[in-house]
């Protein structure tokens, strides 16, 4: 089940409320960017640990660092490749399994 967020203030909230199994993190959004929002999730108890996947509409050099940096799990730029997106959740998801 997908749960969708309008912006990355409401996707937090809707991450303390619903605990996903997986956070797919668009890192350009309005007001809240997507790495902040990450670093907020890393800190917050109960929801820390719940993978996250940043996703960029443009390949900037520093970016998948900087989304690593803030705590996300894995960083894909769009459009996404089909399988290289299936491939990492399942890493994400299940990570022991796909090693």
């Amino acid at each position: 089940r997908m749960i969708e967020a309008p912006n990355a203030e409401k996707g937090v909230e809707l991450a303390r409320l619903r605990q996903p199994d997986l956070i797919l993190m668009d890192l350009q959004q309005p007001g809240m960017d997507g790495l902040t929002a990450a670093r907020l999730i890393r800190q917050e108890p109960g929801i820390e640990g719940i993978p996250i996947l940043a996703l960029s509409s443009q390949f900037v050099a520093d970016d998948e660092a900087k989304a690593l940096e803030a705590g996300c799990n894995g960083y894909l730029t769009k459009p996404v490749n089909m399988r290289v997106f299936l491939e990492t959740v399942a890493r994400l998801l299940w990570p022991a399994e796909v090693d």
